[in-house]
């Protein structure tokens, strides 16, 4: 599964959050576990708890992400630092352990 399927998770994430917030810099990728980062630049934001809002629904209530069995990683969940949001991904395959809290 991995690496082909991790791919198509952050290419559908990515054009959702570009419909949806083009107007607020972002960067998603992933990282060496195949976690699923998204830090957007909420500086220069008024709208932060809005967007932590609409993270909450997004993950639960988008059909083409429901689709590939997504986990918040609660410790980096609207993890906030610098000017920064940051918010953290487990797709399936990918072992969280007790210290790596999920909703």
């Amino acid at each position: 599964m991995g690496r082909s399927k991790l791919k198509d998770i952050v290419e559908s994430l990515k054009k959702i959050l570009l419909s949806d917030w083009n107007d607020v810099n972002f960067v998603i990728g992933t990282n060496p576990n195949d976690f699923i980062e998204v830090k957007f630049d909420t500086a220069n934001m008024d709208t932060a708890k809005g967007l932590h809002a609409y993270m909450n629904t997004l993950m639960y209530n988008n059909d083409d992400l429901m689709r590939f069995h997504l986990r918040k990683v609660t410790a980096y969940w609207g993890y906030q630092e610098g000017g920064y949001s940051f918010y953290m991904i487990a797709p399936p395959w990918v072992n969280l352990y007790i210290n790596d809290t999920i909703n």
